[in-house]
């Protein structure tokens, strides 16, 4: 299962989600292609505001702002995660702590 945590001023995406074999599986795709849109977008449109650290079945984003920008990419992000969520539920979890992200 993929897990999404927020937490505070960090975002947390962490897993596999075992839809499919991988290199087949489309969920883990999904996630991916957002995670790594939402990465891209922030080094590029607000530099300053983030820091990542990306392995294989991990990616930590950490804000060290709450800009109106950074706030508007994350809350895109989260609209693809939870899309995905509730279509997959059994492979992708979104858990939250702090709703400054996603509302």
């Amino acid at each position: 299962m993929i897990q999404i945590y927020i937490e505070g001023s960090q975002i947390v995406v962490e897993g596999h989600a075992g839809f499919a074999p991988l290199g087949q599986d489309i969920v883990c795709a999904g996630v991916s292609a957002l995670t790594q849109t939402l990465v891209q977008a922030l080094d590029v449109l607000v530099p300053e505001e983030a820091s990542f650290y990306i392995e294989p079945g991990k990616a930590v984003i950490q804000f060290q702002t709450h800009s109106e920008k950074s706030r508007l990419l994350a809350r895109s992000f989260f609209i693809g995660i939870e899309m995905i969520a509730r279509t997959y539920p059994e492979n992708v979890s979104l858990i939250c702590t702090d709703q400054t992200w996603t509302s």
